[in-house]
């Protein structure tokens, strides 16, 4: 898995990115597929579950939600309140 980050209302958001593993010339490319974590968790929950996507041929993208895992984790000062409702 690869590390990226991208800007988000001028926060940055953490991405782990698993490439879709080679195919042979006739193979069929299957589509990419997004995990969003639920509130107080990160993409390490995600770890087994991109593994297996990835062993069946998907490129698979996990992100950590603004205030959670690697991604910024901006408060009131910033504007920003969190809430599970």
């Amino acid at each position: 898995a690869s590390a990226k980050s991208w800007t988000w209302k001028g926060h940055e958001i953490s991405t782990q990115i698993v490439p879709q593993p080679s195919t042979g010339f006739f193979d069929k490319v299957k589509p990419a597929v997004l995990l969003i974590h639920g509130f107080g968790c990160s993409t390490t929950y995600w770890r087994s579950t991109a593994s297996a996507l990835n062993e069946k041929g998907y490129e698979v993208h996990a992100l950590d939600l603004l205030g959670l895992g690697r991604s910024a984790k901006p408060g009131r000062k910033d504007g920003v309140e969190y809430s599970i409702n």
